[in-house]
Order: structure tokens, then sequence, then C-alpha cells
């Protein structure tokens, strides 16, 4: 079981997908990122942390960083402005009664909050603003900290607006970097997806999605789950996990090795639940548990692991009876996705099914508060060689805009219904746009390789990009 949170997994997807023709494989750069676009120059990326591919400026700028007075300062104080903010964020919800909210946002919190809006993006704007200085034909960084806030204060609460606000003043810098260095750059601001809001199903109905599925396998089967982390603790552990495979000799590398030391497994730094979850993996991995329930926002995914090919609607009636109804019921799920031996794949609702593979339903459209692009997203979803079992996606109320995760996450993605889908992209003015809409993240990878198609041939074809 692979989960896209740990940076071993992460690698290990890449080299599976990798064509040799990413975005950034022409001389770019990837900083602070899941994936590296197959960039021959990576820093702070998951997927190549423990191998970074980096020059010796890059090995450094780490260290440079936090070894500048004012970087450091700057950085220090403006981590304790947000944990501040943290703090009176959780205090003004819970004074106001405000809902959704969640309760355990504690001290804890508030110190990963900062690292991950403060210190790392200090960190990477400072890194870009280096290789920009330096010519970099091409770059693509992730600025991570609105998406942890909104998950855990809320999509559209003051502190997490006031995090798009100090996101704003780092697109200033750049641009003020920009007229600097010895190339003209372009600047492309993509948010690959929004965020919906609601309770989640264990504050709505009193049970994790889990704990349900086993109430209706009636213990026919051993049911657990598997070792997810969240995100934030992946792209904390990123930088100081590529900060260690520094010079050996280096004084400074040396002294951070010694100091992450006990949170050190294989050459990864692990500081949040990583460990625990690995263990949790291995732990599965003996004990074979028969079904594995496993979360993303408001999906979620249901493996039996006693079957070695995907199981069909008839084998899950046939073993479970009652499992497909019993979920498709619940107040809580809009629909589950299967696939049928004889019918193909299917959503099934509480009082309908879409047929998928003949794009019709019957009943009651289990899709229909979705968007108009959700058939097309679950049949092509279904051709992926290692879908789960069942899908499950929370409701989606179109009136209050909610849906119910499956994470303990006030603001979510993952599945399917709201703001989640709704992703934007900003670009030049003179950049062209397809005729066609854009409709997921494959259809914009090519969007994007057109543009930086275009780019290199208006500059020459010299791969200044």
């Amino acid at each position: 079981m692979m989960v896209s949170s740990q940076m071993s997994d992460i690698s290990e997807i890449e080299k599976r997908q990798s064509s040799g023709k990413g975005l950034l494989a022409d001389g770019g750069l990837s900083l602070s990122n899941m994936f590296s676009g197959e960039a021959p120059i990576t820093v702070f990326t998951m997927s190549t942390v423990k191998n970074p591919k980096a020059s010796d400026f890059h090995k450094r700028s780490f260290y440079m960083f936090f070894i500048d007075p004012y970087n450091f300062l700057r950085a220090f104080m403006l981590a304790l402005w947000d944990i501040f903010l943290e703090l009176r964020s959780k205090r003004r919800q819970r004074q106001r009664d405000v809902q959704p909210r969640l309760e355990h946002r504690g001290l804890k919190f508030a110190f990963i909050r900062a690292a991950t809006t403060t210190i790392i993006r200090e960190l990477s704007i400072y890194t870009l603003i280096g290789d920009m200085f330096a010519g970099i034909p091409s770059a693509y960084v992730t600025l991570f900290g609105y998406d942890e806030v909104a998950h855990h204060s809320g999509v559209e609460r003051e502190d997490t607006l006031e995090v798009l606000r100090k996101l704003d003043q780092q697109f200033e810098r750049l641009e003020a970097a920009s007229r600097q260095a010895p190339r003209p750059y372009d600047f492309v601001i993509l948010s690959d997806h929004g965020q919906s809001q609601g309770a989640t199903f264990k504050q709505r109905y009193d049970i994790t999605l889990e704990e349900y599925v086993e109430q209706l396998v009636a213990g026919k089967v051993k049911v657990g789950t598997t070792g997810a982390v969240a995100e934030h603790w992946s792209y904390l552990s990123a930088p100081l996990t590529d900060a260690i495979q520094g010079d050996q000799h280096q004084l400074s590398a040396k002294a951070l090795r010694l100091a992450v030391k006990k949170k050190t497994s294989e050459g990864e730094v692990m500081l949040g639940p990583e460990r625990d979850a690995l263990e949790d993996k291995k732990k599965i991995a003996g004990e074979k548990e028969e079904a594995i329930v496993m979360a993303s926002g408001n999906l979620g995914l249901i493996y039996f692991t006693d079957w070695k090919e995907r199981m069909t609607l008839e084998q899950i009636d046939g073993a479970f009876p009652g499992l497909l109804q019993g979920l498709a019921n619940h107040p809580g799920i809009g629909f589950v996705m299967v696939r049928s031996a004889e019918k193909g794949p299917l959503a099934i609702g509480a009082d309908g099914v879409y047929f998928l593979e003949e794009d019709r339903f019957q009943g009651k459209n289990p899709l229909a508060y979705f968007g108009a692009n959700a058939a097309a997203h679950l049949k092509r979803t279904d051709g992926f060689p290692h879908v789960a079992d069942i899908m499950v996606n929370s409701f989606y109320d179109p009136v209050t805009d909610e849906v119910a995760a499956f994470e303990e996450l006030v603001g979510s993605h993952g599945g399917l219904g709201g703001d989640q889908a709704h992703p934007f992209v900003l670009f030049p003015a003179a950049w062209e746009l397809p005729e066609e809409e854009i409709v997921g993240a494959e259809h914009l990878n090519q969007v994007m390789r057109g543009w930086l198609d275009a780019v290199k041939k208006n500059n020459g074809n010299d791969g200044k990009d």
C-alpha cells in the first residue's frame, strides 16, 4: 500500500510514472514540491529528497538562509506572529461558536502552522530568488500555507485569508527580483484545487468511515486503515532530509544530522507521526487485514486484500451482503463507485444509479450536484490499475455548500463536491488558451507544456523559459 504523503512512497510513485518528458526536464528547478517534474535540479522535493539533484549552492542554501542574521530574525519574528494569529483565531472561534471548527488546534499545531506558512515559505522564496539571479530557465515551487490553514481553520476565515494576503506579498517580492535578474521572467500562479468546507463525517454522525464499514461487514473480515500522514509533516521533514544529505564533513550538516538523529530513519527525517505510519503499514502487511479503509478529504477508499484483482459489485454483494447499500443509504454519503461485471462502472446513490459506461442514470441522478464533469472524472478514475474496490464520496449540499470529510479537517479536498473542484490559473495575458474547456490535470499539463514551447520559440529556442 502506497501513501502519497510519505516520501519513500512518493519516490517510488515518481519512478513508475516518469517518462523523461516532465515540465521541468529541460533545465528546470523543482523547489518545495511533492514530485520533481523530472527537473535536473531539485531542492526540498519529496520524491528526490534522499538523493537531491542539486548544485553546491542549493546544498548550502538551507544553511545560508539561517546563518544570515536578517533572514533568521525576519523569519523568526514572522513565525512568532503567525503563532499568535493561530492562538487568537482558535480563541475567537470558540468565543463566537464558529461552526464548523476543530477542537484539536493546540499549541503543537500553532508551531506547525508557523513552520509551514512562514519558515518554509521564506526559505522557498529565498532559494527561488537566488536561482532567478542565477538565470534559471524555469522553476516550479509550491507555496502550501493557505491550504494547510484552510484545512484546520476554514476556507474563508479571517486568519486563513490573512495567509493569502501574505502570499500576495511574495509575488510582489518575486516581481521585484525579476527586474534585477539577468533575463526576463513570466509568472504563472496555479491553484490546482480549491477546498470545500463542512463539519466532518465523525462530527456529524459520531462514527468514522472505518468504523461504519466495520459495522456493515459484521465481523466477516478484519477492517483496518493504513498510515496516512498529514501532508504538512512531509513538507516540514523534506527540507531537513534534503539538508542532511550534504557533505559528510561539512560542520553545519554534521550538526544538523546530530540534532535530528532521533527523528531520522534510513536517511529520512520524520518529524511527525511518519514513523508510526510506517509501523502501521508493516503491521497491516503482517496481519493481513482483509479490508483497508483510507480517506482523502471527503473521498473514502476501500480495498479488500484477500482478492488479487479488483472486486466487482457482484463479488462484493456475494461476500458482504448489504455493504454497498448500507454505504449508499447513509445520509453522509453521496454515492459509491464500484465496477459491475455486467454493467461496467457504476455510481450508486441512495435513490439512483449512474451507469458511467453508458452515460445515463436510473432513478435520481446521484451525480446531480457534483459538477458537469463528475461522470467523466469517475470514468477516468475507474480505468486506473490500482483503483479501490469501493470509492466512497460524501454528500454535497448545494444550499450550504458543504461536504463531510472522512478526515478530521473542516476544509478538505480529494473528492467531488463544492469549491474543491474549482482550480484557477493566472498567466500572462498574451499567452494563448485552447478553445475547449480545460478539464483535469492531464489537460492542464498539456496546456502548460504548450506555453513552455511557445516561450522557448519566442526566445530563439535558447531554452530560457
